[in-house]
């Protein structure tokens, strides 16, 4: 308590004009702390929230990246790999996912997004990274889609 106390004097001098204030490691492990409680959460909430929006840029970029590849690479070498990814297998076994081997890449519309991992909620959307345009679907960006996936599936109920 007293780390928040100190922590509020410290933040009013700069509020109210009256100095600078220094806010140490003690002052936000404290405020961390008091987030915690069931009645605040509300730091927690922002964080999540700003992850959230920073990784569906992150995903916005990567798809823009993966539509440039594939333009740069042209229709013939897009066809020509597309017929490589049919005969796709994981390298590892750790790899091997039931009925999720090669899947749509939401770029290319090929079936040639590799699924490296499987979605949170296994409705379908694991990460992966295709075998044509080269997208990359984070962890993230799957959970986000499974997410959705499940949420329509659900509005209905």
């Amino acid at each position: 308590m007293a780390a928040l106390s100190d922590a509020l004097e410290q933040t009013q001098r700069v509020r109210h004009a009256r100095g600078v204030g220094e806010i140490e490691q003690r002052h936000v492990a404290a405020l961390l702390e008091l987030d915690g409680h069931s009645c605040l959460r509300q730091v927690s909430e922002e964080r999540r929230e700003s992850d959230c929006v920073k990784h569906q840029i992150q995903d916005r970029y990567e798809r823009l990246r993966a539509q440039d590849y594939l333009e740069l690479i042209g229709e013939d070498e897009a066809d020509r790999r597309i017929a490589l990814a049919a005969d796709h297998r994981p390298s590892h076994p750790d790899d091997l996912i039931d009925g999720m081997d090669v899947t749509d890449c939401p770029v290319c519309g090929r079936e040639a997004l590799a699924v490296t991992g499987i979605d949170d909620f296994g409705a379908g959307y694991g990460p992966g990274t295709c075998l044509v345009c080269s997208y990359v679907r984070s962890p993230a960006a799957a959970h986000d889609l499974a997410l959705n996936h499940m949420l329509a599936r659900h509005q209905d109920d």
